[in-house]
């Protein structure tokens, strides 16, 4: 019985989707754009739903990863998955459960065997309990589109309980708007301060848009969702890497990367000072994907932005990390936050200016690295200073929130950015590449780096006793 239903709601699914699809209008089919009155019920219905689900990007495009909450223990949850134009079975795909408290517990489940350009039908259980029919389609295998934001903070506010629903609406309203400006979309690439204080709430906040139900969505860890240790239980993320010593391991999952297409993203948290885990992560990344062409890194501080100086001794501590693994493994991009404040560096190595391209808009086979920081999509910055030295190009503004997309295609990475509600880019950035090597040079590893690690992994233990301390004393304080 299961089955049929299950096939004639795909068979009505098929013909509304074969409709809009006719119509020009697949986005109104999802209900991505919606009015104020709209959310509300929106809001209403997945507050009461509970379940939070989010989509994330699997190792490789064959895969997709699936995160959902729910009140009961279940080892055995499930995602039902086949291709749209089928109406053969489900395949059925299991996961674990991981308990967050006691009243509390996140899903995970990885589905495999996907292919290239492909809409898929997907439903999931825990506790006996089916979710909607939805689909989620995957990208071309030769190129992809890519929103990329950062510094989100969707945030709780006991003084305004409507501020939760409300940040989450702002989001979802970025989230269209780049959806309507490129339907090939098939991932979301944050980079970091999804969340403002790092609540399970917050992160609900985040996923109730219904775009994370139809696109994958990649976060970073930021420092205000370092502020808890919520991120690592909710998220799903492939390949993660978390350090070789226990002490110093990083409490919100590490490091972790995926391939798509032919990129391999390398997701960093940079609030993770362990720079010896950070090196051989990259290394074990790179020598598991020697074949494919670019190299991209996603963490969430800003390296050379300088705009905000009681920020840049702390910068100048994570490009003495951080730049020489970039430097080594020839790291063709660098996608950033934090500093909530738009800028394109010149082409840098070796922590300076190895090709200024001032007012140039395309480099071809970059003797270095580009490193990008977006504005944040909600919570914009203007009171700022000028610009380092290494910024080849910045905007500044205190009201433009800003969302960028990206084009992948097998020779270039094109990023287009721009301000929440207006149609043109205010800037297109293109970097291409003529070979797998593109124009990075020989790298001679400096013998001091060694040193820097193992000081970074030092700090790494103290920070976690540190936390480990605060929250004891913090539960004392409460008991007495």
């Amino acid at each position: 019985m299961k089955k049929r239903l299950r096939i004639s709601v795909s068979v009505v699914l098929v013909f509304v989707m074969l409709t809009a699809t006719m119509a020009g209008s697949a986005s109104a089919l999802f209900g991505y754009n919606m009015s104020p009155e709209q959310w509300d019920t929106h809001w209403q219905e997945y507050s009461s739903d509970g379940s939070a689900l989010y989509l994330a990007p699997g190792s490789d495009s064959s895969e997709m990863n699936f995160s959902w909450l729910g009140t009961s223990e279940d080892n055995n949850p499930a995602v039902y998955v086949r291709p749209f134009l089928s109406f053969g079975e489900y395949s059925e795909f299991t996961g674990v459960c991981v308990k967050l408290n006691d009243s509390l517990f996140s899903y995970k489940v990885t589905v495999t065997g996907l292919q290239p350009n492909t809409t898929y039908l997907y439903y999931y259980v825990s506790n006996a309990e089916e979710s909607e029919v939805n689909t989620f389609q995957t990208a071309r295998a030769d190129s992809f589109s890519a929103i990329y934001v950062s510094d989100i903070h969707i945030s709780f506010s006991e003084e305004n309980p409507d501020n939760l629903k409300n940040t989450s609406f702002e989001l979802n309203k970025v989230f269209a708007q780049a959806y309507e400006k490129n339907t090939d979309v098939s991932i979301i690439l944050s980079a970091g301060d999804q969340a403002d204080h790092g609540l399970l709430c917050e992160y609900s906040g985040v996923f109730s848009s219904p775009v994370i139900r139809n696109i994958p969505m990649a976060t970073t860890c930021g420092n205000h969702d370092y502020k808890e240790t919520v991120y690592a239980s909710v998220t799903n993320n492939p390949n993660r890497y978390n350090g070789k010593q226990p002490l110093a391991a990083d409490r919100n999952g590490g490091d972790y990367y995926f391939v798509k297409g032919d990129v391999l993203f390398l997701y960093i948290n940079s609030n993770w000072t362990s720079a010896n885990d950070h090196y051989d992560f990259v290394k074990q990344a790179v020598e598991a994907n020697p074949d494919v062409k670019w190299r991209v890194v996603v963490m969430h501080h800003d390296l050379y932005g300088g705009h905000l100086e009681n920020r840049e001794s702390e910068n100048r501590l994570l490009r003495l990390m951080f730049v020489p693994i970039f430097d080594e493994f020839g790291i063709d991009v660098v996608f950033m936050g934090h500093s909530h404040v738009f800028s394109r560096s010149h082409v840098m190595y070796g922590g300076n200016i190895a090709t200024d391209i001032t007012g140039n808009n395309y480099v071809t086979d970059a003797n270095g690295t580009i490193y990008i920081t977006t504005g944040s999509t909600c919570r914009p910055r203007g009171d700022v200073s000028p610009g380092s030295s290494a910024i080849a190009f910045d905007h500044v503004s205190g009201e433009d929130c800003i969302y960028n997309i990206i084009d992948f295609t097998y020779d270039t990475i094109t990023v287009n950015s721009y301000i929440k509600d207006q149609n043109e880019p205010f800037e297109v950035f293109t970097l291409g590449k003529t070979s797998n090597e593109g124009g990075h040079p020989d790298y001679a590893q400096n013998e001091l780096y060694y040193m820097v690690g193992n000081i970074g992994t030092i700090v790494s233990i103290f920070q976690n006793l540190s936390y480990i301390l605060e929250k004891i004393f913090a539960a004392l304080a409460i008991t007495l």
